[in-house]
């Protein structure tokens, strides 16, 4: 696949109904029929990521939030918005599973050790090693 027909692709699955978040694996949904959702940022220059998670009801307007990463939201002010791929991982219908889901993507990327992720924490009880 070459990088027109990638960069065609993932414009595809952009729609203005759901901000900067590419929703290629939830599919077109209705945010009232969900809690939140987990997401996964990722700087393309640096390859750095982020996972965390958003309400679609509470705080800053989900569909042009970033992250709560001081150092993502760096990379994005001095880049811009369009040198990140804003991805939604799983969208969740409670608060509780929602948390639960987090978790799950955290440590099954194992965030804390991989030097790719800039998540420093889970759960404010777990911590990065280094």
């Amino acid at each position: 696949m070459t990088l027109s027909t990638t960069i065609t692709t993932l414009w595809s699955v952009m729609d203005s109904r759901f901000g900067h978040w590419n929703i290629s694996l939830v599919g077109s949904f209705n945010p009232t029929d969900h809690y939140g959702f987990v997401y996964r940022i990722t700087h393309r220059e640096s390859q750095l990521s982020y996972i965390g998670q958003k309400c679609f009801t509470k705080g800053k307007n989900w569909k042009t939030y970033t992250s709560s990463s001081a150092e993502l939201n760096v990379l994005i002010k001095k880049h811009g918005k369009e040198s990140c791929d804003f991805m939604m991982l799983e969208l969740c219908d409670t608060k509780r599973l929602l948390t639960y889901t987090e978790c799950k993507y955290l440590f099954t990327y194992d965030v804390l050790r991989n030097a790719s992720f800039l998540n420093r924490n889970i759960l404010g009880r777990f911590f990065r090693f280094t």
